[in-house]
C-alpha cells in the first residue's frame, strides 16, 4: 500500500482546513466585521456560512491552477449569496 498521501486526499483536507478557518473567522470578535455577534454591511453571519462551505472545495481543487481556483471559488460563492463575503474571509 502506498503510504503517499493521493492528491485527493490532499485536495479534502485542505478543503477542510480552509472550511474550518473560514467558520472559525465567523465566530471571532472584531469590531466593524461581521460574524455571529452582528451583521454589518447587507450580510449576516449565515451568508459567511454558506460561502465557506461552497467555497471550500474549488479552492482546494489540485486540477486547477491558483488563478484557476480563486475564480472556481468565487463563482461558486456567488451561487449560494448575492454578496462579497469572500474578502470578508
Amino acid at each position: 500500500m502506498n503510504a503517499a498521501i493521493q492528491p485527493i486526499d490532499q485536495a479534502r483536507t485542505i478543503a477542510k482546513l480552509v472550511r474550518d478557518a473560514c467558520l472559525l473567522e465567523i465566530r471571532s470578535l472584531k469590531p466593524g466585521n461581521v460574524g455571529l455577534h452582528g451583521d454589518g454591511h447587507g450580510m449576516n453571519a449565515e451568508h459567511f456560512v454558506k460561502s465557506a462551505h461552497a467555497m471550500a472545495e474549488p479552492i482546494a481543487a489540485p486540477n486547477l491552477k491558483l488563478g484557476e481556483r480563486i475564480l472556481a471559488a468565487v463563482e461558486a460563492t456567488q451561487q449560494v449569496v448575492d454578496c462579497n463575503t469572500n474578502l470578508g474571509i
